[in-house]
């Protein structure tokens, strides 16, 4: 999500091909799409064509430490909570429901307990994540048994169309090089009147958040320790590489956080993917300064924030306060669509 850190430069594995697998026998609980197939891997379907090409550390060998730093189920139960507001049906439908981009597990448990009869499928390019969602699912007797978990790229058209009533992605969509093409695939698997709810980052929300980074870094730059102010400027870079999605950068697709969404963009999605209608909604209230704090512990920053840094934080905080403008400021937002 938004509080995702400081963009680092990862180190990206380079594989041998995967060679494909002859079977095609094994049994999904979802139907696949013509021409693919998987073998399981534990408690995973993987792709047999599956590549990690573009995946960095963090989701792979790092996986342990990504999801120790990330995993925080209370934030996500409250912003799953939003993001599916309205969209509940007959409680005993049993419907089927995917998330995209699941990592280790933030959104199962909120989705699941939203839905409580739902077939619940999840997804991830990266199988050591998903090891993580499927070793904490089989603990919970209210997930285990209707829960399956694919290891396969999101741009790659993998289920037979039709198959699923609800999407969900919780901060996903800013990982994907071709934003529109990953969602395209979605839009295919989902049935006629179906939704797709994503929570991610707002691009109106961090330019402000750009604006308080340079009056930290202007107010604070000679006396801050040299990492907090490594910290505000590495922000501000981070924030400048991700504005204009889909613009690419050169160095986008090395990038983890490669966007930022406007209410423009998503409109544009929506019209490109024939969806029938689309919404934006801001996450909050929140706080900059709990924002920004927040981000900043999730960076590794060592260094507590200096009384004057919190200072100038609760000014903006208090001088921007809560209504309709405030709200249009926010990081985080809930992007929906209906087929």
């Amino acid at each position: 999500m938004a509080n995702d850190g400081v963009q680092r430069v990862f180190k990206f594995r380079k594989f041998a091909p995967v060679p494909e697998l002859e079977s095609n026998n094994v049994e999904t609980p979802h139907p696949l799409a013509p021409g693919i197939s998987v073998h399981r891997s534990g408690a995973i379907y993987m792709d047999n064509a599956w590549q990690p090409f573009g995946v960095s550390e963090q989701f792979l060998d790092e996986a342990d430490i990504y999801h120790e730093r990330y995993f925080n189920n209370d934030h996500w139960s409250w912003m799953v909570g939003r993001a599916l507001e309205g969209l509940e049906s007959d409680p005993l439908m049993p419907l089927n429901l995917l998330d995209i981009g699941s990592g280790s597990g933030n959104t199962i448990a909120p989705l699941a307990s939203h839905f409580p009869h739902a077939k619940l499928a999840c997804n991830d390019i990266s199988p050591q994540l998903l090891s993580i969602l499927m070793r904490n699912a089989a603990q919970r007797a209210n997930i285990s048994p209707r829960i399956s978990a694919y290891c396969f790229d999101l741009h790659k058209d993998f289920f037979a169309p039709e198959t699923f009533d609800g999407i969900l992605g919780g901060a996903m969509l800013h990982h994907m090089l071709d934003p529109i093409a990953a969602l395209r695939n979605a839009v295919k698997w989902l049935k006629p009147g179906g939704w797709i709810a994503l929570v991610e980052p707002l691009e109106r929300g961090w330019l402000m958040h750009a604006i308080i980074y340079h009056t930290l870094l202007e107010e604070l730059e000679d006396s801050e320790p040299e990492e907090v102010i490594w910290y505000f400027k590495a922000m501000i870079l981070d924030i400048e590489e991700r504005l204009g999605a889909p613009r690419q950068r050169p160095n986008t697709p090395d990038r983890d956080d490669k966007w930022f969404f406007s209410p423009t963009f998503v409109r544009e999605m929506a019209k490109e993917l024939g969806l029938s209608s689309w919404s934006l909604e801001p996450l909050g209230p929140g706080l900059f300064r709990n924002n920004i704090v927040a981000t900043m512990a999730a960076a590794g920053v060592k260094s507590p924030p200096s009384q004057r840094m919190l200072e100038i934080l609760d000014e903006f905080d208090a001088q921007i306060a809560d209504g309709p403008i405030r709200r249009r400021l926010e990081a985080d937002g809930i992007l929906r669509f209906w087929k």
